[in-house]
This record gives C-alpha cells, structure tokens and sequence, in this order.
C-alpha cells in the first residue's frame, strides 16, 4: 500500500473512532433517550386507551405478581403503568442503555445484565429488589428475541418468589410498525385509539411443574390476540 492510499484510510479510521466515541458517550445516549422519553410522552398524551382487565387480575394485591409483555409492547406499557412500583431488566448493550435512560425517567427500577454471563447476577439482583415491595415486570422475548419467544426468568422469578404472572399485551388502531426491527417494534399514530389488555393470571407456572417457556407463550400469545383484534 503506498502513502497517498494509507493517509485517506487512517483519516477514515480515525474518524470512525472519533464517531463512536460520541456515540457511546454518555451525554450522547442520555440525550437520546432524553428525545425519546419525550416523544413518548408527547404521543401518549394524543392517544385514546381502553384498558381491558381480566376480573381475575382486578382482585391481585399488588405487588403480588410479576407483569409480562412482548418486547414489542414496550412504548404504550412504558406510559400507562408508571405510576406503579414497577422494577424492569435491561440488557447491558448501548441500545438498551437509551432504553435505561427512558426507564428511569419514567421513574421505574432498573436491574441491568437480562443477557448471557450477567443474567445469574441479574435475576438474584431483580429477586432482592421485588421483596421490597417492587412488582417484577419482563419483556418476555428480548433482549433480542427471537420474536414471541420467552426467556427462562420469569419462570425463575415466580417459582423463587411464589408469584402469579400477569399477561399484557398493547394493540393500536393506527401505528407505525418497524418490520426491519427484530422485535416489530410499533409506536401508535398520534390520536389513534389504542387498547391495553391485562390478562388472566397465570397460576399454572406455580401448581404445574411441568410447565415450560411454550406454555408461557401459548398464555401470552392469548392475550396478544385479544388485543389485536379489538381493532381487527
């Protein structure tokens, strides 16, 4: 290689790792997820949300039970349940750090490590919080999927904890959905009708031993389901 094609590569290099290091600053994601808290909070505030609760779910004490979703899910349950004590997990990668910001701006508990090595720590780190008082909540496929496929961990958590787990699924009439995302991601059209559909509680994950991640969501997909199809 001679010195007029390694400058431009060197220039480029550098370049690329003065980029990512504004991209993985702090500043850089606090500001990202500063937007994107406020772009949830913005569009919220145009929806019109019907909550649907299974009479079984109305009678749960809280914090007597775990919350489940699909990672998809994520920008109406963000809003619609910060007023609860709600500790979530999150995974220990830059997106998700966008993610952390939001969730604490919100005013949620985060536990961080839902991936890999850092899942152990994680779950007994999340286990402690909850016998504070806090309710566990789980997008039950992420952090990175595959689509509608449960992770162990709420299993884990409501055997360790003896607690029921609570199915939740979103659903908007007008929506714009992100299928290059592995998760469809969708974030409701402003003024849209929208609906929030909190299932029966699974009380199975604690009488049955023998029931596994499928079961868990054959029980999601059900309430996914009936959300989808208020505005079929």
């Amino acid at each position: 290689m001679n010195e007029s094609t390694a400058a431009p590569l060197s220039l480029r290099m550098r370049l690329k790792q003065f980029r990512r290091r504004i991209t993985y600053s702090k500043p850089f994601t606090a500001f990202l997820s500063f937007l994107a808290y406020c772009l949830i909070k913005m569009i919220t505030k145009t929806l019109r949300i019907e909550r649907r609760v299974h009479p079984d779910a109305q009678k749960l004490e809280s914090p007597n039970y775990l919350y489940s979703c699909w990672h998809s899910d994520l920008f109406l349950v963000l809003q619609e349940f910060s007023n609860e004590p709600i500790c979530l997990m999150t995974a220990p990668s830059w997106a998700a750090e966008i993610l952390t910001g939001v969730l604490l701006r919100f005013g949620y508990q985060v536990v961080r490590g839902s991936h890999k090595k850092q899942a152990v720590r994680a779950m007994l780190e999340m286990t402690h919080i909850l016998k504070k008082g806090y309710i566990g909540a789980l997008a039950l496929d992420g952090p990175s999927g595959p689509l509608h496929r449960s992770k162990p961990g709420m299993i884990f958590l409501a055997r360790r904890l003896n607690l029921s787990i609570v199915p939740v699924a979103t659903s908007a009439e007008h929506a714009w959905v992100f299928n290059s995302t592995w998760d469809k991601f969708y974030i409701p059209k402003p003024f849209s009708r929208c609906a929030l559909v909190i299932g029966k509680p699974v009380d199975a994950v604690l009488t049955e031993k023998e029931f596994t991640v499928d079961d868990l969501d054959a029980r999601q997909n059900e309430v996914a389901e009936t959300a989808r199809s208020i505005f079929a």
